[in-house]
């Protein structure tokens, strides 16, 4: 006698394969293949199991982009992930910047560097069963060169001048360097402390002067302006 085995499961037990184990009833249809004896009958035997397949894990659902953009300015992105049904909490694993977790899988990230710098961010996000899935992305923060602004001179005595120029740079972790070409072919270093550059000059003789203004920053940033001067 020979047999043929087939395996279904009950109807009212169908799961998803996707689902973490489930329990299921099968039915075990053994079909008598003994033709001498011209049986051919099917006997039911009803089974129960355990069918081991993977739990459901928190999973992104698409890219989160690249943050890129300039030093001293928010630097944003944003994801999301899913996970069936189940209630997500969504954490920052390692990287700079702060993500917000909105509480239905989504998130967001931000970031103001002080300094042209770059980085990578991985987020995780952990569902009530403690299952858990990552995703990373990358930043950058381009660097952004010193600006001037209200450059100005003032006479301090006879043949002697003062200038200052403010200047900005969202770099609050630059550093700079500052000249002055006084206009009679002297070039002098000045200070750039406190968003300023200024610096101080005798002259050999009275005249008209036009006196030039420099600032770089340590990642070769720079900016120049212009002041004149009747001494």
């Amino acid at each position: 006698m020979s047999e043929r085995v087939f395996f279904t499961r009950h109807a009212s037990l169908a799961a998803v394969l996707t689902v973490a184990a489930v329990v299921f009833a099968g039915i075990i249809h053994a079909h008598d293949g003994d033709h001498a004896s011209g049986a051919d009958e099917y006997g039911l035997t009803t089974v129960a199991g355990q069918l081991p397949v993977g739990r459901d894990l928190p999973v992104p659902t698409g890219l989160p982009a690249d943050a890129d953009g300039d030093e001293g300015s928010p630097l944003t992105t944003h994801g999301s992930f899913t996970d069936g049904n189940n209630k997500l909490t969504v954490t920052r694993v390692s990287g700079a910047g702060r993500v917000t977790d909105h509480g239905d899988g989504t998130w967001s990230w931000s970031y103001t560097s002080a300094d042209d710098a770059s980085g990578i961010v991985v987020v995780r996000a952990t569902d009530g069963r403690l299952a858990t899935g990552t995703e990373a992305f990358g930043w950058t923060a381009a660097n952004v060169a010193p600006s001037f602004d209200h450059p100005r001179s003032t006479r301090l005595g006879a043949r002697a001048v003062a200038v200052r120029a403010s200047y900005r740079d969202p770099g609050a972790a630059d550093t700079h360097t500052a000249f002055v070409r006084w206009g009679d072919g002297s070039t002098t270093l000045a200070a750039s402390a406190r968003g300023a550059v200024t610096g101080s000059h005798v002259y050999a003789a009275n005249g008209s002067y036009r006196i030039g203004i420099s600032i770089i920053d340590d990642n070769d940033g720079r900016d120049s302006t212009q002041v004149g001067l009747r001494n």
